[in-house]
């Protein structure tokens, strides 16, 4: 039985080096997806440098951990040296460059009779992750990463829900695809609030980011989920066409009631409205456009959920369409000793409807969580204490990261065994892929959205490329 395992899912040369000569090493899935493998160098030789497992420190198992990739002129290796599960190795590569858009992460097995396990992902331009993928495929087709109260900046502990700084721009840049927007309308203004807390952002900001960002990019699309925070004012609608009409006269918006193809939208936002039409001053409704001929008329203010039960559990549908949405926003859990079940209520929820077909059904699950003051929202996301240890707790983000990572290492030891075998956990199948928008709280740790979006072109490129 081999030390280590390597699932090579990028277009590099890569091999592992270990100081324990006796070890061994076999390669699963070398190129993979030739779907990304054109931007990358085939004469670079990659070498992952591990210890061997005798000289490991004994600890809880804590799933994947992110090893740096690194290259020299003639020779790399994975840096451990700072890497608090592995030991320093002998002859680290010191003269090495770091390897841009690339992420490994090491698994060290649960069975010393069983590898541990090596997983380099593709790289991945995460402003323009959308940008590569065909034009026939649906929204409810991809796994999106997005935020929830994405401008959630103030109010630590208890309403801060993202770092401060990580304005849209960053967040776009950073491949989120999906805005959890609250606002308030104050004096005229509509401002960003994440319950009674202001976030000092005014919605023309938001929207000049957003056209910004788009004009840049012409072949990327995003969701914006506007919702209406706390107290109701009529005039909130009409005031949000308002802000909106510039825009929308740009034909930045897609304001249709139906999940489009990124061929649809590539170059506009699609709106999602969790706020009532309301009535102008003169009866007339400010999001009515005229529909084919006469004086016809319709409502269009993008995907409209006719419900949203607070914090069940269980899930809930609305329908979008054609589509029905199936929706996941248990955020009461009421103490960090159920961040473990909220995470398996994520991952089921994203397991259900893996086999459910795209052109009818789209999952929609969020990742956040709290519960003030036993479960706030950095722990629940980030963790806390010293898990490692066993003193403390994983936060969801990770949990999701490695549950990931653990289903594309099943679905490559799969196909390395030959047709029809089946991982013992994983997908059931090689048309079955996780599907779904997933809003996050604190995304930016743990490599959760490279992750999620090297899952999604993994997947994507599988099947455009050898299954067409």
């Amino acid at each position: 039985m081999s030390d280590y395992t390597l699932l090579n899912f990028t277009g590099l040369s890569l091999s592992i080096d270990t100081p324990d000569k006796t070890a061994s090493s076999s390669i699963v899935d070398r190129n993979v997806t030739a779907f990304i493998t054109n931007t990358d160098r085939p004469d670079q030789v990659v070498t992952a440098a591990l210890p061997s497992r005798s000289k490991r420190t004994p600890r809880r198992d804590v799933g994947w951990r992110e090893i740096p990739l690194k290259m020299a002129s003639d020779r790399a290796s994975f840096r451990t040296d700072k890497m608090p599960l592995l030991d320093k190795v002998a002859d680290i590569v010191t003269d090495s460059q770091d390897i841009p858009g690339y992420k490994a992460f090491f698994k060290q097995a649960k069975d010393p009779r069983n590898p541990s396990t090596v997983l380099v992902l593709p790289r991945i331009d995460l402003a323009r992750h959308l940008s590569v993928m065909p034009d026939h495929t649906s929204l409810a087709d991809l796994l999106l990463p997005g935020t929830h109260d994405s401008v959630a900046f103030y109010g630590w502990p208890f309403t801060q829900c993202q770092e401060i700084g990580c304005t849209l721009t960053t967040q776009l840049n950073e491949g989120i695809r999906f805005f959890d927007i609250r606002l308030k309308l104050k004096r005229g203004i509509l401002l960003a609030f994440h319950g009674p807390w202001p976030q000092l952002t005014t919605f023309q900001t938001m929207l000049s980011e957003i056209s910004q960002f788009l004009s840049i990019n012409p072949h990327e699309t995003l969701i914006v989920c506007i919702q209406q925070e706390t107290s109701l004012h009529p005039d909130f609608s009409r005031t949000v066409r308002e802000d909106m009409q510039g825009t929308i006269d740009a034909g930045k918006w897609f304001l249709e009631n139906r999940v489009p193809t990124l061929g649809e939208v590539r170059g506009k936002a699609v709106l999602m409205s969790r706020f009532g039409g309301g009535d102008g001053p003169d009866g007339s409704i400010p999001w009515e456009v005229p529909v084919g001929w006469g004086r016809n008329k319709e409502v269009r203010m993008g995907w409209r959920p006719n419900r949203w039960p607070d914090s069940v559990i269980e899930g809930f549908e609305w329908e979008c369409g054609t589509t029905e949405v199936r929706t996941q926003d248990w955020y009461e859990i009421h103490g960090v000793f159920n961040i473990p079940a909220k995470s398996s209520v994520l991952t089921d929820h994203l397991l259900s409807g893996s086999h459910l077909p795209s052109r009818s059904n789209l999952t929609l699950s969020f990742s956040s969580a709290g519960s003030i003051p036993f479960a706030l929202p950095s722990f629940v996301a980030k963790g806390f204490g010293w898990p490692d240890w066993g003193l403390g707790y994983r936060g969801v983000n990770e949990l999701l990261r490695d549950w990931l990572l653990d289903r594309l290492e099943a679905q490559a030891q799969a196909r390395h065994r030959g047709p029809g075998s089946k991982p013992s956990s994983g997908p059931a199948d090689e048309e079955e892929r996780i599907r779904g928008i997933v809003p996050m709280d604190y995304y930016r740790k743990f490599g959760i959205v490279d992750v999620m979006l090297a899952y999604n072109t993994v997947q994507v490129g599988l099947k455009t490329e050898l299954y067409a």
